[in-house]
């Protein structure tokens, strides 16, 4: 009897018991339409029409003849035992699935019906039926639609799956549609909100964080063809219920990028790279639909080569054990530690960094500057972007960060080992007082079981016989022979 179902969990099990036409209606009225239908969404459950078991319709008051929306290629065969059919109405959007199979995903535009009853309707029962047994309901919650820019970043946490649509690439039509997934999260504190997304073998990261005093949208874009962007700046348009990113010239592109809220469960976005003579270089659009699923990214994935220079930032990925003190022989010094997790995202072309101080940074190489660059970002909202050079010899990675008020700060890493680097951080203002300054060593957590036979150092532990007591060395970090490496 209820006619307020919105968004929800449909499940039952189903059997065809001969050629039939049956349906179930969804979010529909109580009355019939003059084709002796109800006014909502068609879920085609028989054998008999001419489309295939579970194509999508919707019928209205203004037009009472089903329109069809979605026709599912997946063609389940009649008969046999029960199967398990799942239907998830969540905003806009109309999810079957049968045997656990999706075989229809349908996203309506114009939210024809938006809630309504269940109802179930056969038209010729003398044909043997349909069969439903353990038919249940689940209500999902109905996500809000951000009305103020303090809403909007909150508003997109959580699974996403969607469709992506190139239509220009390097300056030239490059027509092509991919799926994908979008896997959207806090980092930094819940300070900043960060956004995987993967399509194909690539894919792309984007940080976002909102400042309430400038009342502005700051972003951070990277893909994993290497490219980076940021910050960009966004604004907030709450007639549209849109987020439009702009950011300045950046190798010889400006780039304008639209989040729109259709509702509170679908987000549909639009990007355009500009060259400086104002031709597209790069268009595209998509649409993306929450999920109750966990969407998983495959950062395994890469869109291609890596630069070599990467190996070096590849050494930071695990768990590691960081301990220091903080103004080192001052009498403010106090001991610090907090443990860091390091992984590969986008196939590698990034390293991804979190600190249980809250903290969270970016590293990756650049080819076109030649340089490393390392982002950091901090639960306050800070964000500073280092630039950095490695030195092989003294296996040392020098980062540099400078401010236009003046102040600046430089971070050195000395690698002892591939377990164990030291690291020394120094602050400084525009007049070269020191206002920060850290030492500290970082050391690998092994799993648990492991023991490593080589420290890195020397041969500590091993025995050698007076034969190969020659052969045998350890530089920069490497056992070294005269055949080959172990490291």
């Amino acid at each position: 009897e209820r006619d307020d179902y919105a968004d929800f969990h449909l499940k039952a099990e189903c059997m065809w018991a001969g050629s039939t036409e049956s349906s179930i209606f969804l979010r529909c009225g109580k009355e019939l339409l003059k084709g002796e239908l109800p006014a909502g969404y068609q879920v085609i459950a028989g054998t008999r029409q001419n489309l295939n078991p579970f194509a999508l319709q919707v019928t209205t008051a203004d037009n009472p003849k089903p329109t069809l929306l979605a026709n599912p290629t997946y063609r389940a065969p009649a008969g046999g035992d029960y199967r398990p059919l799942e239907i998830i109405a969540r905003g806009h959007r109309i999810e079957i699935k049968l045997d656990g199979k999706t075989i229809v995903d349908y996203i309506d535009e114009k939210a024809t019906h938006r809630k309504g009853r269940i109802a179930l309707h056969v038209s010729s029962p003398d044909a043997g039926g349909f069969l439903f047994k353990k038919l249940a309901i689940k209500e999902l919650p109905t996500a809000a639609v951000p009305d103020t820019p303090e809403q909007a970043l909150p508003a997109l946490a959580g699974s996403w799956t969607g469709a992506f649509t190139q239509k220009i690439a390097d300056g030239k039509p490059a027509a092509k549609k991919l799926d994908c997934n979008i896997a959207i999260d806090w980092v930094a504190g819940k300070r900043f909100l960060r956004q995987r997304v993967q399509h194909g073998n690539t894919g792309d990261l984007q940080l976002m964080t909102y400042d309430e005093a400038s009342t502005v949208f700051r972003s951070w874009f990277f893909n994993a063809h290497g490219m980076t962007l940021g910050p960009s700046i966004g604004r907030w348009d709450k007639a549209t219920r849109t987020i439009t990113w702009t950011n300045l010239p950046e190798a010889g592109l400006v780039g304008v990028k639209t989040l729109r809220f259709v509702d509170g469960d679908t987000v549909a976005w639009d990007v355009v790279f500009r060259d400086k003579a104002g031709s597209i270089i790069y268009e595209g659009s998509g649409q993306m639909s929450r999920t109750p699923h966990k969407v998983e990214i495959n950062e395994d994935l890469a869109a291609g080569p890596l630069p070599p220079e990467m190996a070096v930032l590849d050494r930071l990925v695990g768990d590691w054990q960081n301990t220091g003190v903080f103004e080192p022989g001052q009498p403010g010094e106090r001991k610090f530690a907090w443990k860091s997790t390091a992984r590969r995202l986008l196939g590698g072309r990034l390293i991804d960094t979190q600190q249980t101080d809250g903290t969270y940074s970016i590293s990756t190489y650049d080819p076109i500057s030649k340089s490393y660059v390392r982002w950091l970002f901090d639960a306050e909202g800070r964000t500073l972007e280092y630039g950095g050079g490695w030195d092989e010899k003294t296996q040392t990675m020098k980062w540099h960060w400078s401010h236009k008020d003046g102040s600046q700060s430089t971070s050195t890493w000395r690698w002892r080992s591939l377990d164990q680097r030291e690291w020394h951080t120094l602050s400084k203002d525009a007049f070269g007082k020191t206002v920060h300054e850290a030492d500290a060593v970082a050391t690998r957590l092994s799993e648990p079981g492991w023991v490593q036979l080589f420290n890195g150092k020397d041969f500590t532990g091993w025995y050698m016989s007076a034969k190969e007591n020659n052969i045998w060395a350890v530089e920069n970090n490497t056992m070294v022979n005269r055949i080959g490496t172990a490291k």
